[in-house]
């Protein structure tokens, strides 16, 4: 028997070969070429109801709750919260908000290193142990930063309001312009303007070295700018360098160098803009 046709068919092979191959061939393996799988359209249909819950949880999963509390209970960031009655809430471990009845605000911002709070409309009052400016209050005037104090705020439903200090001191800013608000001291806030000069809540008087200090870059008039220096330097000798042509620049450096020799209790840390920056 010729093996040739045994091992790769080659030759004709003989009889008994050629029955033996009839009879195995059905054994015999054909290789196909592969063929691409097509997912089950259940596939489908379970892939799309993912990708529409991660959607919809995306949008509706809860918002972190803060580290205020009220009632005993953790404060949700962001969201508005309207209350009936007057309402205590604690800033986590630096203070506490007491709001008045019928008050709305909502958290935006909560860490140690800041805590940003927008009052909506409404009023309360705060007492703040924490370092400057860690301490915010947006309102649809101005902003607020505590500088380490106490301190009261009132906004009505045109978005206009008042900021009273009774223990230290608040930076005020909208429009570009700071108000420095020290205890005893109020300014009026109207949605769209510069917070008004700080004025004295009690007593008024023209010679008040916070406001003659405000008059000296937040007068329009370069002219009321150099009287309310002329006036102040009466009172207060102004250090080497504050001049009063940096009064009529308007230069708001000049409350910075100024400071020093007024009658202003403890330094405060003045925001950037005073040094220059």
């Amino acid at each position: 028997m010729p093996e040739d046709y045994l091992w790769d068919r080659s030759g004709e092979g003989d009889a008994e070969e050629k029955a033996l191959e009839d009879h195995l061939g059905k054994y015999r393996h054909i290789k196909k070429p592969l063929q691409p799988v097509k997912p089950a359209r259940w596939f489908y249909a379970f892939a799309a109801a993912l990708t529409l819950g991660c959607l919809l949880t995306w949008r509706i999963w809860p918002d972190a709750d803060s580290d205020w509390t009220m009632n005993g209970k953790l404060v949700t960031m962001n969201r508005v919260i309207s209350l009936s009655e007057k309402t205590e809430v604690e800033v986590g471990k630096i203070g506490r908000v007491r709001f008045e009845a019928g008050s709305r605000f909502r958290i935006l911002a909560s860490s140690s290193e800041r805590q940003l709070m927008e009052l909506l409309e409404g009023k309360f009052d705060a007492f703040i142990i924490a370092d400057p400016y860690v301490f915010q209050v947006q309102t649809p005037p101005a902003k607020l930063d505590d500088l380490g104090c106490a301190y009261e705020v009132s906004v009505d439903g045109s978005g206009n309001g008042k900021v009273a200090v009774t223990s230290g001191w608040v930076r005020v800013n909208a429009q570009k312009q700071d108000s420095l608000v020290r205890q005893g001291y109020e300014v009026d806030l109207v949605k769209g303007q510069a917070p008004s000069i700080p004025r004295r809540t009690l007593i008024a008087s023209t010679n008040d070295p916070l406001q003659l200090l405000h008059r000296l870059w937040r007068e329009s008039n370069p002219q009321k700018r150099a009287e309310a220096f002329d006036r102040l330097a009466s009172l207060y000798p102004p250090p080497a360098g504050v001049n009063r042509d940096r009064a009529l620049r308007g230069d708001p450096r000049i409350v910075s160098d100024y400071w020093p020799a007024l009658d202003l209790g403890p330094a405060i840390k003045l925001p950037r803009v005073f040094y220059g920056e």
